[in-house]
């Protein structure tokens, strides 16, 4: 048996993200598999021509509400879905690969009112980024949340969570969408997500709703390079 705490954050993930791994063998050949891991981070990055280390804006800045929206097309309610805006950064360019659509699955804004606007304005023009807060700090008025993390383009994003109220758009004042939390775990694009976008009280229990399932993922880059070892290790 062999384990390791890793740091999504530099293995190409735009999040600050630690998670435990064991890895078990009969065959005794794994004592050196974080060593490998860390080894092959660099080619296998290299190969999909992205850092080891992603900022937000990398990640999600080509889907800003003001890129233009819809009409969200699976919605009952009345959403609007975001529009792409132009790639600017090879996570990006990643993230889309051949998509041709215009409009990324599960790209819905939430129906904020006006009172929850202006509070995450506030926290845009008066929070510092990337530092939690909580309504027991006092520093912003109307924070109903268990907490709240503005976002900072510049660095990583916080552990992403199935709770969308953890955190604030770094230049808009609105909540994640789906689809921005899957870039941020680096779900790639094509993989589309089913069910209802958000539940709560008694469903949580039987329900696993769309932001359940993207914070609940093991990113998936990472997981591709820890096959990727995996496979190597048991060739050895």
């Amino acid at each position: 048996v062999n384990t390791a705490e890793i740091k999504m954050d530099e293995y190409g993930i735009p999040q600050k993200r630690v998670r435990f791994i064991l890895i078990g063998s009969l065959k005794n050949n794994i004592q050196d598999f974080f060593e490998k891991l860390l080894r092959n981070r660099d080619s296998f990055l290299g190969d999909k021509k992205i850092s080891k280390t992603v900022s937000v804006d990398e990640a999600i800045g080509d889907l800003k509400k003001s890129f233009g929206s819809r009409k969200c097309p699976d919605c009952k309610q009345n959403f609007a879905s975001g529009k792409y805006g132009e790639i600017t950064s090879a996570y990006q360019s990643l993230m889309r690969g051949k998509i041709t659509d215009k409009y990324p699955n599960s790209h819905r804004f939430a129906n904020h009112t006006e009172p929850i606007i202006q509070m995450q304005q506030y926290i845009i023009d008066n929070i510092e980024p990337g530092i939690r807060i909580t309504p027991k700090d006092g520093l912003v008025e109307g924070l109903h949340r268990r907490g709240t993390t503005l976002l900072n383009p510049n660095g990583q994003a916080p552990t992403i969570t199935s709770h969308p109220d953890d955190i604030v758009h770094y230049s808009e004042p609105r909540i994640l969408t789906v689809r921005e939390m899957a870039r941020l775990q680096s779900f790639p694009d094509w993989f589309e997500f089913k069910g209802k976008y958000t539940t709560g009280g008694e469903l949580r229990k039987t329900d696993v709703p769309r932001y359940t399932q993207v914070g609940n993922a093991v990113p998936p880059l990472f997981a591709e390079l820890l096959g990727k070892t995996l496979l190597e290790t048991v060739k050895d």
